[in-house]
């Protein structure tokens, strides 16, 4: 089974658009056969994805820190199915990265790019794919970063069709 990473704001904006997109993202995933890898925070964009991801009955992975969590907020670690550690928060964008077959952006934030950009140093099979879920974007990232970066933008029912 496969594993998509599943980054995105830790500022959760819950409107009628996110939950219908976590809802479509999350079947289309489900009905595909993959897995998720994700970091559980509360409250965060990400968590609410994930506990519709598993509402579906999908499975989730969360990514922890065993370490240095200080300063770092709360995990729903509730919603997981199992764990992946890390040390750090700063090994966490390599290890999602590492662990992941593609990448789902349910919004931009310092984080995402960094999960983003690491993939250009982890990913080598020229398959894998950053998926920027056109839905939650307010602006498109700087071109530089589109033509280094293995990016696609997509709707939830493009997303279908490209995995």
């Amino acid at each position: 089974m496969d594993t998509i990473g599943i980054i995105g704001s830790t500022k959760l904006e819950q409107t009628a658009e996110l939950v219908q997109l976590c809802k479509d993202v999350s079947g289309i995933l489900v009905k595909k056969g993959y897995a998720v890898l994700l970091n559980p925070s509360t409250g965060s964009t990400v968590d609410f994805f994930g506990r519709e991801f598993k509402r579906q009955k999908g499975s989730v992975t969360g990514i922890i820190f065993d370490c240095n969590t200080e300063g770092y907020p709360e995990l729903d670690k509730g919603i997981c199915d199992g764990f992946l550690h890390c040390c750090t928060w700063e090994s966490q964008p390599r290890d999602l990265v590492k662990n992941s077959r593609h990448l789902i952006v349910l919004g931009f934030s310092i984080g995402t790019t960094w999960e983003m950009c690491m993939s250009k140093f982890y990913w080598n099979d020229k398959q894998s794919r950053i998926f920027v879920m056109k839905e939650t974007l307010k602006e498109r990232l700087p071109k530089y970063m589109e033509e280094l970066l293995p990016i696609v933008y997509v709707t939830a029912k493009e997303l279908d069709y490209h995995l």
